[in-house]
């Protein structure tokens, strides 16, 4: 790939976690902000790109903290972009994904790539992808065929005459472009992809768009799109920071593990530079509890003392990498008075096309985008989504093949429908009867005062604890992480325990994931990092939960399972040696 060669000035820092890489980042941010040449108000003196929204209010506290005043947060999401003012030694921190939004909201971006519209939204985007199966092949082939069009838009393949190889996957890319254009939309998956060559194509727009001083932190965790982004927006100083070796979750579906390598190729002289600061020192123990009943009131009860002692709700985490584990022990938690919450990982991931059940508020949100404009395509085809998916989908192919070459999107082809103007579909067929039912229940709820209309009041969150899987801690900093359920069957899995079931290079991976997970909530503390325990469960619950099983003994009439800590405590110096799982050297791929 081809970088910007604009830039006159480049800088690599690489390290471990916590070694000061985003600290050193915003130090050169304040130094070249300082000397930045002056920019037309349009333009941000200064932009710094985080790679996942969860880290940019922090990046943006570390500028103003250092002089930058006023750091202006584009937050993630797929509303409209924040409205930014720009003035002396200010800038701006966002994702690749938010300014690419940004920047297609421009007309003249839209003229050059022929496209325009709303970014779906995650509901959204599971309508479009029912659409998608009315092209007739098996769900198991289109999640694949769908997967690999995506990573070729994340990798910027498109490029490539020699992308797209065979028919399947050309009538698949044509359909969901045609789906696309007919409701006025844009993938999430293609923003940043439809971002880049528009400003390729149109100069003016690095011009309006670009900045003088450009930096990106965890720049591997960027896909190779959001990375060529990046470069092509800066004008004259460009740094980037992130960590060689480590596996980190993503926001974006396909992060680019060769983009150090790609950056180095194309700026010379660069400057690099590799941090070794010692990894701080925190409070590590083990308390493994009776049962799994117990070791959720353990928690609770270490939860409870913190709480005691002042610590703050939100500065304490609880950690499982079993979903029905966090589960139960959310429910375990709010009994007691404790409130806490999931700690989801935003990302941007192809969809499974499973429709979620919709709810009353589903509908009363749609309204109200409908109520705001009419016109909006997007709304209308969630609105046909309800009740009846998959017949609708077949509904809205047979009007879009017959709107569509008559330069009708979705919205004018419906009234169209409804007026029994659409030449080629009549208004008695069944396609445009499925369609007009909805259509006109919509018209009769917009054309009443009804309170179900009327906006959603604002809500302020209760301070709780957090609940995540490991890969929810990037991004934050806790005092205290609670890494619950650390036995063998949760981490490592069943699987890995059972011998002979992973080999080989799977099994080097899975421990490679495991070990990074450890590594990870251990990073993300300050303070103290508990592991718990539990060592008996009874045979269905531990069936269920999946749990390696090395004994079953008969406890009053029950049959009750003798459970291991995770075999990783004898790594972490915590607990005795396992004679199960991936640190057992009998194993045939140790």
């Amino acid at each position: 790939m081809t970088l910007s060669p604009t830039a006159t000035e480049a800088l690599c820092i690489t390290g471990d976690p916590r070694s000061g890489k985003t600290g050193a980042l915003v130090e050169r941010a304040v130094a070249w902000a300082e000397t930045a040449p002056a920019t037309p108000d349009a333009q941000p003196p200064l932009l710094f790109f985080c790679a996942s929204p969860v880290t940019i209010d922090d990046a943006a506290l570390r500028l103003s903290q250092r002089g930058l005043a006023n750091v202006p947060v584009e937050a993630v999401g797929l509303a409209e972009p924040a409205t930014c003012q720009h003035g002396p030694r200010t800038g701006l921190v966002t994702t690749p994904f938010d300014y690419a939004c940004r920047i297609l909201a421009d007309p003249r971006a839209q003229r050059a790539i022929g496209r325009g519209g709303r970014v779906l939204s995650r509901a959204e985007e599971a309508v479009f992808y029912e659409d998608l199966k009315t092209c007739g092949l098996k769900r198991r082939r289109l999640r694949e065929l769908w997967a690999f069009l995506q990573c070729g838009l994340a990798n910027l393949n498109d490029g490539d005459p020699n992308w797209i190889q065979t028919t399947e996957e050309r009538a698949i890319l044509d359909l969901a472009r045609d789906i696309l254009a007919f409701e006025d939309a844009i993938l999430p998956g293609e923003v940043v992809n439809l971002a880049v060559r528009a400003l390729e194509v149109e100069p003016t727009l690095r011009q309006r768009f670009g900045s003088p001083v450009v930096l990106a932190d965890d720049y591997l965790l960027m896909s190779r799109a959001s990375q060529r982004l990046v470069n092509l927006l800066a004008a004259d100083k460009i740094a980037v920071a992130g960590n060689e070796y480590d596996i980190l979750p993503a926001f974006e579906s396909y992060p680019c593990a060769t983009g150090f390598a790609e950056f180095e190729e194309t700026y010379s002289p660069l400057q690099r530079v590799t941090l070794e600061a010692p990894f701080p020192t925190v409070e590590r123990s083990w308390k493994a509890a009776p049962d799994l009943s117990d070791e959720m009131r353990l928690i609770a009860q270490t939860i409870a003392n913190e709480l005691a002692c002042g610590t703050d709700p939100h500065t304490i985490a609880v950690v499982g990498t079993n979903r029905t584990w966090r589960t139960n022990l959310q429910r375990a938690l709010a009994s007691v008075g404790i409130p806490a919450a999931p700690l989801g990982h935003p990302s941007l991931k192809a969809p499974k096309g499973n429709l979620a059940s919709t709810s009353k508020e589903d509908r009363e949100r749609v309204l109200r985008l409908l109520a705001v404009d009419h016109g909006n395509a997007i709304a209308w085809r969630q609105w046909l989504s309800f009740d009846d998916a998959l017949g609708r989908s077949a509904a809205v192919s047979e009007l879009r093949c017959v709107a569509q070459p008559q330069g009708l999107n979705l919205a004018e082809a419906l009234a169209a429908l409804d007026d029994d103007a659409l030449p080629g579909l009549p208004a008695e067929s069944p396609f445009a009867q499925s369609l007009l039912a909805p259509y006109r229940e919509a018209q009769r709820l917009l054309g009443e005062e009804a309170p179900s209309v009327s906006p959603e009041p604002a809500t302020h969150p209760t301070p709780a604890v957090a609940i995540a899987a490991p890969e929810d801690l990037f991004g934050h900093t806790f005092e205290v992480v609670i890494f619950g359920g650390f036995v063998n069957g949760f981490i490592p899995s069943r699987d890995m325990c059972d011998p002979g079931v992973i080999v080989g290079g799977a099994r080097a991976r899975q421990e490679t994931t495991d070990r990074a997970a450890i590594a990870l909530a251990e990073q993300r503390t300050t303070r103290r990092l508990l592991f718990t325990s539990f060592k008996s469960c009874d045979l269905e619950t531990a069936e269920r939960l999946r749990l390696h099983i090395p004994r079953i003994r008969l406890r009053s009439g029950v049959r009750t399972c003798n459970i291991e800590p995770s075999s990783y405590l004898e790594e972490l110096n915590l607990g005795p040696k396992q004679t199960s799982g991936p640190t057992d050297q009998s194993h045939p791929s140790a």
